[in-house]
This record gives structure tokens, sequence and C-alpha cells, in this order.
């Protein structure tokens, strides 16, 4: 089960590698990728600091009811959820699964969207669009998130 887990990731990491490398260097859209790729890995592992890293102090996103959430309201929640995402992934249960295939990175000048991302776990499949901007240090950093279709 560990072996398919590892083999799904490498599949997704190569296809979003494939689909920006495509587009030649390191253009903003490249950077975008390297961003939201280093979030899914970090998730995966289940660094909440790496996670938090690819987030914007800025970020301001929707919780569950459509609550504004912060940068540290969402950094209290990841402190929740990745150590038992972790604890059930090794008990061969609860795997999460992120489909970054059909992703694009769309530049506008210093913002870019990234979606859609399609993640699936044991409480349904999310589609997510991320909003990232380029901020002062020339680094692209989420700065919010919409949820575009979520199945229970």
């Amino acid at each position: 089960m560990k072996s398919w887990k590892y083999i799904m990731t490498l599949a997704v990491l190569a296809a979003v590698a494939a689909g920006c490398a495509a587009l030649g260097g390191k253009s903003d859209a490249d950077l975008v990728c390297d961003v939201m790729t280093q979030m899914d890995d970090a998730m995966s592992a289940g660094d909440v600091d790496a996670v938090m890293a690819c987030y914007s102090e800025n970020y301001e996103g929707r919780g569950r009811g459509g609550s504004t959430m912060t940068k540290e309201d969402l950094r209290e929640r990841y402190e929740r959820f990745l150590p038992r995402m972790a604890e059930r992934a090794a008990e061969g249960g609860g795997e999460r699964r992120t489909d970054m295939s059909q992703a694009v990175p769309n530049i506008d000048g210093d913002t870019a969207t990234f979606g859609p991302v399609v993640r699936q776990g044991r409480r349904g499949t999310r589609t997510t669009q991320y909003n990232l901007k380029k901020e002062a240090d020339g680094v692209w950093r989420i700065v919010g998130t919409e949820r575009v279709q979520t199945e229970e």
C-alpha cells in the first residue's frame, strides 16, 4: 500500500513538472508550479512549517460555513489535521490523493491562479483553485483559495 502511494505521488509530481517545464525556463508559471508542488510534498510529509511557508502572511480564505480564515487559522487547522493524516497513512488507511494533472498556472502580472487541484481523502473529493501573489521578495505565495466543488 505504501509503495502504491509513493508511485502515485511520483506520477503526480512528474505530470506537474512536465506540464510546467513545457513552458520553458524558470518563468513565473514554473515558479507557481514549484510552490504548489512544494506545498503538496510538505502536506504528504506532514511538515506544517513547510506547508505554511507556501502561504502569504496576507492569506485570506474561507473555512467551513464561509467564515474567514487567516494564515494563523490555517496553521492551527494543519497542526490538527496533518499529524492525524500521517498516522492514518502509517496504519494503511486514510490516504490522501492529489491530482494536479489538469491544473494550469494563469499569470496576470504579480497575481496568478492555479487549478483545478483535486484532492481525494476520507471526507470525499474537493476541487480547489489557488490564488497566488508574487510578493515584494520575488517569491510566489498563496494568498487565497476557492473551493470549486466538494463531493462528500
